[in-house]
């Protein structure tokens, strides 16, 4: 790795620092470098260890370095492993693994989603909760609410969104803004796009509702062309940004 000289020196230094003290000299090279400027050693695993490391590769889908990010959290490595652990035959899917990382990285910072911990984790693997806009919502109510009477209705618990549902209001919505697409183009917010859609459907999923309008905007539109990603007037994209500001405003109040 190229490291700059300043960097070298220093990583040299801590290699003959753990030498001095009788531990295995550490290459510069496996020397993990961090987006923060700082760098970190590789890690040694056990054998226990590794067979974490894999699950959490496998049934998260996390790459080799978050694995190793997460390892070094021993609360949050321990709340993972219990919460997968609860799952019939002890294996989940994909998007709900996603969403129980989620409550182990977030359940401690909230004392009524600690509390209730348990209680969140089973609505989970019990697919009452099937979606990150729900378990959003979850953790909106639960963080002001102790008593969970009013808590199926505040996150939609069976109440499906489906995927017909999702694109017949995405049509919708692309239709009522017709004007502003055509002038827009590709340019058009789709953030502002995505709350005009889920005013109406609160619990649908925001990854399929995002790829929803932009395989309607492909439709309508065609292919990109090379004015579509040219650079855009200051003044015309300032104006073209008050409008999604507003509709921002009123879904808000």
């Amino acid at each position: 790795l190229a490291y700059p000289l300043g960097v070298q020196r220093e990583l040299k230094n801590m290699a003959e620092r753990t030498t001095a003290f009788g531990t295995k000299y550490i290459p510069l090279d496996a020397y993990e470098a961090k987006s923060n400027g700082t760098f970190v050693p590789p890690v040694s695993l056990s054998a226990e260890d590794a067979a974490v490391k894999n699950q959490l590769m496998t049934q998260l889908g996390m790459s080799s370095s978050k694995a190793d990010e997460t390892l070094r959290n021993a609360e949050l490595t321990k709340d993972i492993l219990s919460f997968l652990g609860r799952a019939p035959g002890g294996s989940v899917d994909k998007a709900t693994a996603s969403m129980l990382y989620d409550v182990a990285s977030r359940h401690r910072s909230m004392p009524n989603v600690h509390t209730n911990v348990d209680f969140l984790v089973k609505q989970i693997l019990d697919k009452a909760i099937t979606s990150k806009a729900q378990l959003e919502e979850a953790f909106l109510y639960m963080k002001s609410n102790t008593d969970l009477a009013g808590f199926n209705a505040a996150v939609g618990v069976g109440q499906q969104v489906s995927l017909e549902d999702i694109r017949k209001k995405v049509a919708e919505v692309l239709e009522s803004r017709k004007d502003e697409v055509a002038e827009r183009r590709y340019r058009i917010n789709v953030g502002s796009l995505m709350g005009l859609v889920r005013e109406h459907l609160k619990f649908a999923d925001v990854k399929i509702v995002k790829e929803e309008i932009e395989k309607k905007l492909a439709e309508i539109l065609g292919p990109r062309t090379a004015a579509d990603d040219a650079p855009e007037d200051k003044k015309k994209k300032k104006a073209a940004t008050a409008p999604a500001k507003e509709t921002a405003a009123a879904a808000a109040a």
